[in-house]
This record gives C-alpha cells, sequence and structure tokens, in this order.
C-alpha cells in the first residue's frame, strides 16, 4: 500500500472507544424505556384516582341530593352541585337527571348539552353507571 491509501482509510475505533459508544447507547435505551414505563404507570395511577374522587363526589351528591328532589328544592340542588364542582378542581360539570332522562339540575352555563344526557341514559334495571366521557372542548 502506498502512503496516500493508508491516509484515506479511516481511522480505527479502538476497542475502549467501542465500548463506551456501544454501553452509552444501551444506557440512552434502557433510559428512554424506562421513562415510557413510567409515564404509563404515573398515568394509570392517576386515572385510578381521578375515578376514585368523581365517584365518591357522586355517591355524595346522591346522598346529599335526595331530600332536596323530594322537596323539590331545585335552588338547594344547584347550589350544592356548584359547591361541590368548585370544591374540586378535577371536575368540571354536575348535573342530576330525573326517570325520564331530564336534566334535573347542572352546573354547565346555559342549556344542558343533550348528547350528555343521551350518553348517560340508564337501563330499568340500572340503579346507577360509571363511564369515561372526553371533553372536546377546554
Amino acid at each position: 500500500m502506498t502512503g496516500t491509501a493508508r491516509a484515506r482509510r479511516r481511522p480505527r475505533l479502538s476497542l475502549k472507544v467501542r465500548f463506551a459508544a456501544i454501553l452509552a447507547l444501551v444506557l440512552v435505551l434502557l433510559g428512554v424505556a424506562n421513562h415510557a414505563w413510567l409515564d404509563r404507570r404515573v398515568h394509570r395511577a392517576m386515572e385510578r384516582d381521578l375515578d376514585g374522587k368523581a365517584l365518591v363526589m357522586a355517591r355524595y351528591l346522591a346522598a346529599e341530593s335526595v331530600d332536596l328532589l323530594l322537596y323539590q328544592d331545585l335552588v338547594r340542588l344547584h347550589e350544592l352541585l356548584a359547591k361541590a364542582v368548585a370544591s374540586s378542581p378535577s371536575h368540571a360539570y354536575a348535573y342530576i337527571m330525573d326517570p325520564a332522562g331530564g336534566a334535573v339540575a347542572h352546573t354547565f352555563q346555559g342549556a344542558f348539552p343533550e348528547e350528555l344526557g343521551a350518553s348517560n341514559r340508564l337501563a330499568p334495571a340500572e340503579p346507577w353507571r360509571e363511564g369515561h366521557i372526553r371533553a372536546l372542548g377546554p
């Protein structure tokens, strides 16, 4: 080989440098995988926590609204719902429906969204139902 041919050849990386590069790549990949796994676990834990809080809030509102519904005290029923929503930043709204599927009281500004009522109608044998509704707006 001539001197110019050797000069054009790439210099070979030492074994230490190759080992360090492979180790760094493995560590980065493990870090990314660990972050994704932890992110999913934390997200699921937060969803379970919010679901639990929502169920507790629903049971509280159901227990507190029975007498108000029997006496048809709609003013205090609206106040109860408004206080419940104001006390929890994770709850955007609250409402109570009658057996016919109409909203008796709610915390929405303006009219009650009919799509929301239609998605939460109970079957005759269902005393209650739990479900998730994804908000499309802010």
